[in-house]
């Protein structure tokens, strides 16, 4: 008969559940400032500059910015390449000018050698700059 774990495991069986749950070698997450998901707030006409990173990999994939669907046109990006084959990590910047008709950023990986997509975003929160 099979022992159910005790108290005394579960603490440790928790430890290990973020790194269980992370994207490892081969599952590309790309993150903006860090995030998945999250909301920032800015002032009308505020400029901000948002950085898209992702981890290494196999393949070379291709990251893109979207800014309420729309492509846009990174400020910079850098894929660091490994032989061709693979990739040891990469970062995409771009920079908004807040408008209050803007809502959602969006940094989108593509890995063309297997098909999958993953994205990060942004939710704008434009304050109106009224006096």
């Amino acid at each position: 008969m099979a022992l159910l774990p005790g108290p005394a495991t579960l603490p440790h069986t928790l430890l290990l559940l973020p790194a269980l749950l992370s994207p490892g070698w081969g599952e590309l997450a790309p993150q903006i400032d860090g995030q998945t998901w999250a909301e920032r707030a800015l002032r009308e006409n505020e400029r901000h500059a948002f950085t898209c990173r992702v981890a290494g990999g196999p393949g070379t994939p291709r990251l893109a910015w979207y800014l309420d669907g729309q492509l846009q046109e990174a400020s910079s990006s850098r894929l660091l390449s490994v032989g061709g084959k693979a990739f040891s990590g990469g970062t995409s910047t771009f920079t908004v000018t807040a408008q209050r008709a803007q809502h959602e950023l969006n940094c989108s990986l593509q890995d063309p050698s297997s098909g999958r997509s993953a994205n990060a975003s942004v939710i704008l929160n434009v304050q109106c700059e009224c006096l």
